[in-house]
């Protein structure tokens, strides 16, 4: 209950109480499961680094008794911290060892695929993802690397997706509207529609992700202007994302 506590609390961005949580979790458990917590938060407010360290202390410590599944949730953690701080050689290492536990974890191929796109390698994400489940989430990625590498199953996909957005949304659902936000803006070059989607969703999840669809959709929308709170938010969280201050500056270069 507590590291379910603190997953809601990071995504919703009360980083302090996710904190607590975390550190009331700490002493009840496992001891990947208590550096996985804290980094989880810690990474995101200005102490990325202390937090893969910890991480890193965590996972090479030995324990005959830890869940594979457990080991890969550590590193995949340890996997996007590497990546917010610009270190492509060491988040594809994490990465790399997460997939080699065998086990299959969506959110694990999510990341990782979002790595490769970030890194240019949108053939890679393909190969990753081709025999992929088709979630939500995976099936927009599996399109977004179909449209970079120009493969023929693109306009098909496009359609499965569209209709999985309808159907949300006549179930009245907005769990998926950071989803639905990158699909408008890279995939139906919809940028007035994607900040949008975008904003409604800053509006109820503040993680690193949420942010930088926000950045970017203003970016792509011209209307700058509606990434406010987005930049306050990284002021007063002092995150450690390269790719979240570059798209900074890249508002502040237009704003100016």
């Amino acid at each position: 209950a507590l590291l379910t506590r603190a997953v809601v609390l990071r995504v919703v961005g009360n980083l302090r109480a996710a904190d607590e949580s975390c550190v009331r979790l700490a002493p009840l458990t496992p001891a990947l499961i208590g550096a996985g917590c804290l980094a989880s938060v810690a990474s995101l407010d200005g102490r990325a680094a202390a937090a893969e360290e910890a991480l890193g202390r965590a996972l090479t410590a030995p324990d005959p008794k830890t869940d594979p599944s457990l080991r890969l949730w550590a590193l995949t953690i340890r996997a996007e911290i590497a990546a917010r701080r610009g270190d492509a050689e060491a988040a594809e290492r994490h990465f790399r060892a997460a997939l080699s536990l065998g086990l299959r974890d969506d959110y694990l191929l999510a990341a990782y695929s979002d790595f490769l796109f970030d890194q240019g390698r949108a053939a890679d994400a393909l190969a990753l993802l081709e025999r992929a489940p088709r979630t939500d989430g995976l099936l927009l990625r599996l399109a977004l690397a179909e449209r970079q590498v120009g493969a023929p199953q693109l306009a098909a996909h496009v359609s499965e997706i569209t209709a999985r957005f309808d159907a949300s949304r006549e179930r009245g659902d907005a769990l998926h509207q950071r989803e639905e936000a990158r699909f408008a803006l890279r995939l139906m070059d919809r940028p007035a529609q994607a900040l949008a989607l975008a904003l409604a969703n800053w509006a109820v999840q503040r993680e690193p992700w949420d942010a930088r669809l926000v950045l970017e959709a203003a970016l792509a929308a011209g209307e700058p202007q509606a990434a406010g709170d987005v930049l306050r938010w990284m002021e007063a969280t002092r995150i450690e994302d390269e790719r979240l201050r570059r798209l900074a500056r890249q508002i502040g270069e237009v704003r100016s």
